[in-house]
């Protein structure tokens, strides 16, 4: 809920509100500002072809590193995001203890993976799509770090440095160790 927040607030700064004057008219339609913008997006609108619209010009955007389309990406997808976070919260926990600031970075990790790797001219619903991507690639990452932890699990640990050889001498009557070479 914090990350909302902090999403909420950072679309009303000075800094998003140039931004968005930018990025207005590209809009199918005009808003009169940014959080105008992200509540017609939150506001489950029936024009599919619209938002669609919008989707892509906030996510052309982001992939410009625009913070305000990236920011708008992020509220106008926040219900299917918390939807997976909600799904892999239980199966995260189940398999290893982690704080649920842990997921979300990992959630937020994937998202940004799946903003940025987006094509434009693949994709006919962004909204779903992006929501889609984001929960594969937490899959993907989650089986390679899976597949590590085996690896890892399976590779006998190097203890050799900490025995001691096996043709050193014992130590002298002072506790010090003697010279392996006739000296």
């Amino acid at each position: 809920m914090a990350l909302y927040k902090s999403l909420r607030r950072s679309v009303s700064t000075l800094k998003a509100n140039q931004e968005f004057r930018s990025l207005n008219p590209l809009l199918p339609r005009p808003f009169s500002d940014a959080v105008a913008l992200i509540d017609h997006l939150d506001g489950r609108s029936r024009d599919l072809d619209e938002t669609d619209a919008i989707y892509r010009v906030l996510l052309q955007a982001a992939q410009q590193r625009s913070s305000l389309a990236i920011a708008a990406l992020w509220l106008g997808l926040w219900r299917g995001l918390d939807c997976i976070y909600g799904r892999w919260l239980p199966r995260f926990v189940e398999d290893r203890v982690v704080k649920e600031h842990e997921l979300a970075s990992e959630l937020g990790a994937a998202f940004t993976y799946a903003l940025h790797s987006a094509k434009l001219d693949d994709i006919n619903r962004l909204a779903a799509t992006l929501v889609a991507n984001t929960e594969r690639r937490m899959a993907y990452e989650r089986k390679r770090a899976d597949e590590r932890g085996d690896r890892e699990e399976a590779v006998p640990e190097d203890n050799s440095r900490d025995a001691p050889r096996q043709d050193a001498p014992e130590p002298s009557e002072l506790g010090m160790q003697r010279a392996l070479a006739d000296e």
